[in-house]
């Protein structure tokens, strides 16, 4: 059967699988007794060894088939959750990731070497983790010749190395003569991944029963992968009750019997699931996981190129429906009026149902952060907590695709500059462990993400300073400028206050890609800073890129569109309300100086404004501040599509897309951000 047209579905199924599973590890860090994650991490890990087993990607089912051991471990009380085990799931987590990306990439799954990770899980399986596994590995260096590790069994991998005797006791002139010996023969499950490994362990654990005398085959032949189709082994000093408990708990067994050794033993059942009792001797089989009932599907996966082709069909009608009203308006057909309007409201339906399919809850790029900030905590030795709140509020897609980057570099910035170490915040007053919170709210058809830290805040003489040493401002205009300008000067290219560079920030590279991603969507980004008390980012976003409202403004016979979600306002001044300071135009409005500039000027086109006595001016936020542009006149809102910017127009920065109006026309979207 050929599974490759599943590919797709099990790397986007596994994906987020491997993402669930990193967040409840995350959640057992902090409350190691909650058990709703430590099961939901058993079903994220059985359902990645099942998809991916069925695919025949082998590594990764048997990767994740021990993780699910290790958890199942857990479950059952008989590990306790410590940092040393979350490092390790995490850890195992990252080489999922690292293979499912892998099977994207059509990579080669057998050459990623995961035989140490493997020893890992299955010390931890077995209670060694931390000191235990390092004091395991110093009692027992070197294991027998021609032997391996239960991981390296694991991975396929058997190097030779130095003999070494076995931990396990082993009486090698014992045979068998009744008494209160007992002989335990277990077979292990036939879709083992690993038999030998599980043979090694499930020895190992009658050995910390009782008194192990003699295994066949040896524990040697066994460790070195020579288990064939059971082992018999006799065992003193124990019940066979708990010796059954105990073989049963284990995973992948297959049908175990106890017996005295002159009892006679019946042959296994290869019928699956019986259960024989003959007077001496109890033969039981594991008990296989049963998958949910099956139910009738709720939900289907689209492809997200089929999706954008719905979005690009809607805008084309969107224009086609335009371009239709523009040409039958004043027609004084009653019927053709009620059709358009009927086509009207359909569309714009379909407009609504369309985009709905296109939000995503913002958890799908929050729920990777709190890892972030943990490993780098975990590096720059502090102690972080992460909240996020309002991860349900929806976004375009496209938005989100976008948005993960930023998020990344401000919560790196905050961690590495923004928050002080341990000693330095006693020192302050402050708790111990600083606090970062990203919060997400809406407002009408905007989104807020608020990125806040405890920390010490930003230095602004030290920017200033910084800023006056690049040239990035004047000295002037470094005594003069606000604590809101400079503070946006930090998302300058290049521009980084750090005083070493390290591999997380000091090359003023990180905020500049934030300001410059938040433009391109058509946001704004505003910083606050208090010394002492911490910063807050805050990204304006709006809730689709699609299909979105614009406010057309004219010079002469050029039309331009501006984001109606960066519009203040729009006003009509005189001349005499226009002031002039060094050069620049500002306007006194409601006790604030807001800078005017003229778009034809910045645009170079050149026409003759002398004469006028009064302006349109359009008030717009740009880099964390408001501006007034001067235009012609204000045509009004439309609802557009916006399409890219294709060669050679792409290094025009002034724009950020174009659009095509209903009478065919073709009007650039003017990029605020980078407009000044």
């Amino acid at each position: 059967m050929d599974m490759s047209k599943y590919r797709d579905l099990f790397i986007s199924e596994s994906r987020e699988h491997v993402q669930g599973m990193s967040t409840c590890i995350l959640v057992l860090e902090k409350e190691p007794a909650s058990e709703q994650s430590i099961n939901e991490l058993f079903r994220h890990a059985h359902s990645v060894k099942g998809m991916s087993a069925s695919m025949g990607y082998s590594k990764i089912a048997e990767l994740s088939h021990h993780l699910e051991d290790m958890m199942d471990v857990v479950r059952k009380g008989q590990l306790a959750v410590s940092s040393s085990v979350t490092d390790i799931l995490l850890e195992g987590v990252d080489a999922l990731e690292n293979m499912v990306d892998g099977v994207e990439q059509d990579k080669n799954l057998e050459e990623i070497d995961i035989s140490s990770l493997l020893l890992k899980v299955l010390n931890a399986t077995e209670g060694k983790v931390g000191a235990a596994a390092v004091k395991e590995e110093q009692a027992d260096p070197d294991p027998k010749p021609g032997s391996a590790s239960p991981s390296a069994e694991a991975a396929g991998d058997r190097p030779e190395v130095k003999p070494q005797p076995d931990p396990v006791h082993i009486d090698k002139e014992f045979h068998p003569v009744g008494g209160n010996d007992l002989e335990v023969r277990f077979e292990i499950a036939p879709d083992s991944l690993v038999p030998a490994a599980r043979a090694y362990l499930a020895v190992k654990k009658l050995e910390s029963l009782g008194q192990l005398h003699h295994t066949d085959p040896s524990v040697e032949e066994i460790k070195a992968g020579n288990y064939t189709d059971h082992v018999t082994a006799w065992v003193g000093g124990v019940k066979k009750d708990e010796i059954l408990k105990t073989l049963q708990s284990l995973a992948e067994m297959g049908q175990i019997s106890v017996s005295e050794p002159d009892s006679e033993i019946a042959q296994p059942e290869n019928s699956v699931g019986e259960v024989s009792k003959p007077v001496d001797q109890i033969v039981v089989k594991s008990k296989k996981d049963s998958g949910p009932p099956a139910g009738s599907a709720k939900t289907v996966r689209i492809s997200t190129v089929l999706l954008d082709t719905f979005i690009n069909l809607v805008g084309e009608l969107i224009v086609t429906k335009s371009r239709l009203n523009d040409l039958l308006t004043g027609s004084g057909s009653r019927d053709v009026d009620q059709v358009l309007t009927r086509v009207d409201h359909l569309i714009s339906g379909l407009h609504s149902e369309v985009m709905k399919v296109r939000m995503m809850p913002l958890e799908t790029v929050t729920q990777r952060l709190p890892r972030v900030v943990r490993d780098l905590a975990l590096k720059r030795k502090k102690k972080v907590s992460l909240e996020v709140i309002g991860a349900d509020i929806e976004l375009d897609r496209a938005i989100l695709e976008e948005l993960g980057d930023p998020l990344i570099h401000i919560l790196r910035n905050a961690v590495d500059h923004g928050l002080e170490d341990t000693e330095g915040r006693g020192a302050s007053g402050k708790d111990a462990t600083g606090r970062i919170v990203l919060r997400a709210f809406r407002e009408r058809d905007m989104v807020y993400v608020e990125i806040i830290d405890d920390g010490r805040g930003m230095d602004l003489e030290a920017i200033k300073t910084k800023a006056v040493e690049k040239g990035v401002i004047s000295r002037d205009q470094a005594t003069i400028i606000t604590d809101e300008e400079t503070v946006i000067l930090v998302c300058r290219p290049g521009f980084s206050t750090a005083a070493e560079v390290t591999d997380v920030s000091g090359r003023g590279v990180g905020m500049d890609v934030v300001q410059s991603t938040v433009d391109s969507l058509g946001g704004s980004l505003s910083i606050e800073s208090h010394t002492g008390e911490g910063t807050t980012f805050t990204l304006r976003l709006p809730l689709t890129v699609a299909i979105v409202k614009m406010l057309l403004v004219s010079l002469l016979d050029h039309t331009f569109a501006v984001p109606i979600t960066r519009v203040a306002r729009t006003i009509r001044i005189t001349r005499e309300e226009l002031n002039e300071s060094q050069g620049r135009q500002y306007l006194n409005l409601d006790e604030e100086l807001v800078s005017v500039f003229d778009l034809g000027e910045l645009l170079k086109i050149e026409r003759h404004t002398d004469g006028r006595s009064v302006f349109n001016v359009v008030l717009v936020e740009a880099t964390n501040r408001t501006v007034g542009l001067v235009v012609d006149s204000v045509v009004g809102q439309v609802d557009i599509v916006v399409k890219p910017v294709c060669y050679p127009i792409q290094y025009l920065k002034r724009y950020s897309g174009m659009t095509v109006l209903g009478d065919g026309r073709i009007v650039p979207i003017l990029d605020l951000g980078n407009l000044f």
